[in-house]
C-alpha cells in the first residue's frame, strides 16, 4: 500500500481529539504543520528514508516517529514533534497516510477541512538542503 498526501485547514479544532485520533490508527497516519515543510520532495524523501531505516532497524516501534525525525532533521523525537508536528496554533496541515478511510474519518472531526495543495511539489532552491540534511541524519542515527 502506497502513502498518500493530502492537505487540511485547521480551524478552531480540538487539538487533543486530533492527537488521540492519530494514536488510534493502525496504519501509518501522520499530520505535520505545513508551515515547516519546504516541498513534497521533502515529504517523499523522508518517507523513503523512514522505510529504509525501519526495515534495517527493528528497534524502531513507530514509523510515524521516525518520519517526524527525518522531516524535522533531528534525532530526538521530542524535538521533531516541536518542529514539525501540528500544534494548537497550526492553521494548515499535511496528512500522510495509507488508509483512505482514516483520512475520511479525520475530516469528520470538527474544525478540519480538506484543501488544495499549499506547498510546492518541489523547490529547487531549497531541495538541495533537504537531501543534505537527511543524509547527515542518516549518519548520526
Amino acid at each position: 500500500m502506497q502513502y498518500k498526501i493530502n492537505y487540511i485547514k485547521l480551524n478552531n479544532f480540538n487539538f487533543n481529539e486530533v492527537v488521540d485520533f492519530i494514536k488510534k490508527k493502525n496504519d501509518f497516519f501522520q499530520i505535520i504543520d505545513s508551515e515547516k515543510i519546504i516541498s513534497e520532495v521533502q515529504i517523499v524523501n523522508a518517507l523513503k528514508k523512514m522505510n529504509r531505516f525501519y526495515e534495517q532497524n527493528k528497534k524502531v516501534k513507530l514509523k510515524e516517529n521516525l518520519f517526524l525525525i527525518y522531516i524535522s532533521y533531528t534525532k530526538q523525537i521530542e524535538d521533531a514533534i516541536k518542529i514539525s508536528g501540528i500544534k494548537y496554533s497550526s492553521v494548515y496541515g499535511i496528512v500522510i497516510y495509507k488508509n483512505e478511510e482514516d483520512f475520511n474519518a479525520l475530516l469528520n472531526i470538527q474544525g478540519i477541512e480538506k484543501i488544495e495543495r499549499n506547498v510546492p511539489i518541489d523547490n529547487p532552491e531549497l531541495d538541495k538542503r533537504v537531501f543534505s540534511d537527511m543524509s547527515y541524519l542518516d549518519l548520526i542515527l
